[in-house]
């Protein structure tokens, strides 16, 4: 081979070399192209992502935020119901303590007619012996309406005030704060059907 064929040779191979060589270059740059473009594609949509995870919890908070709001003006006006509640039951009770006369023997009636079921003894508070004891014949002319056997009039209990209704197998305290206590179980009751209802 000659030196002229030789050079053309190497030309060629040269030729061939830097083809391949801007061939390999152009296909690394579209293959670079591709991956810039799904990165960035990559980066939109973790970025939409990392907005829509941010805007939901911002809204899980807000909406917990209400949420504790309203539970807490909530507990407030129980707190305050409760406590009108309780001055209104004090109140009752300081009403009951300030009866006398015909006004606490008619609730003194009116008391042992409801709970007496007949037969049962009637124990006095030493407070309310007198005013009780005045009402026995006339609420055991109402027990005889109702076909209900006579209370009869027993010894002294050791309430502060009210009665004891004793009969075979149980006892009923009736006194003042007995009976407070009974109206704010049913009062309470009452409440807590109307919130959770």
């Amino acid at each position: 081979m000659s030196v002229d064929n030789t050079s053309k040779l190497i030309e060629r191979i040269t030729q061939d070399a830097e083809a391949e060589a801007q061939r390999v270059i152009a296909e690394a740059e579209a293959k670079a192209a591709d991956i810039r473009q799904a990165a960035s594609e990559q980066v939109k949509e973790i970025q939409a992502e990392s907005e829509a995870f941010a805007e939901k919890k911002e809204n899980e908070i807000l909406m917990l935020a209400r949420t504790n709001a309203a539970l807490e003006a909530k507990k407030n006006d129980l707190m305050l119901r409760r406590k009108l509640l309780e001055e209104a039951y004090s109140k009752a009770l300081e009403r009951l303590y300030s009866l006398s006369g015909t006004d606490l023997e008619k609730f003194f009636a009116r008391s042992i007619v409801k709970e007496a079921n007949g037969g049962e003894v009637v124990m006095p508070s030493k407070a309310h012996r007198e005013s009780i004891s005045r009402v026995i014949r006339p609420v055991n002319i109402k027990l005889d309406e109702q076909g209900k056997a006579p209370v009869t009039l027993g010894e002294d209990c050791e309430l502060k005030s009210g009665y004891m209704l004793v009969g075979e197998g149980y006892i009923v305290e009736c006194s003042f704060e007995d009976i407070i206590d009974e109206l704010k179980e049913r009062e309470t009751a009452n409440i807590a059907d109307k919130l959770f209802s």
